[in-house]
């Protein structure tokens, strides 16, 4: 059986004084690590640790915010992209593809809704709207960004 993993996105705004509109929104994959869960930015490959994934997702907040900072005052962004390895890479889209799949059975199991997706209200990126998608088996979570 696999490790549990989940996908998350992180949101990172451009600085208010930069005076630029503009946001990256990052791909994060959360997996166990030695009994620790670890939240990866896989566009930066920066990690965040913690007991639990939220920890692990704040602790990667503050470390992705810290090299951002970094970059943006020593001049250049050559300093902060790093793709995740090729591993981890196929374990995110493992886990995005689980999380559609759980969401798809939930639509089929419910045949009084309507037909097409466009009829099924489902907050964006929620785990709680199928029983089938629990942290482990693929959920995604969207999580608050960076201002």
């Amino acid at each position: 059986m696999d490790d549990p993993v989940c996908t998350a996105t992180l949101t990172v705004m451009a600085p208010k004084e930069a005076g630029i509109p503009g946001r990256m929104d990052l791909a994060v994959l959360g997996l166990r690590e030695e009994g620790d869960w670890c939240a990866l930015a896989l566009d930066l490959s920066v990690r965040g640790y913690g007991a639990t994934f939220d920890e692990a997702f704040n602790e990667l907040r503050d470390a992705v915010k810290a090299q951002i900072t970094f970059a943006l005052e020593h001049g250049g962004g050559d300093d902060i992209f790093f793709a995740a390895e090729d591993r981890y890479l196929a374990m995110y889209a493992r886990a995005r593809h689980n999380e559609v799949e759980a969401v798809y059975e939930c639509w089929l199991a419910r045949p009084s809704q309507p037909s097409g997706p466009e009829g099924l209200a489902r907050p964006p990126h929620s785990a709680s709207v199928c029983p089938k998608s629990p942290i482990g088996a693929g959920t995604s979570l969207r999580r608050d960004g960076i201002p």
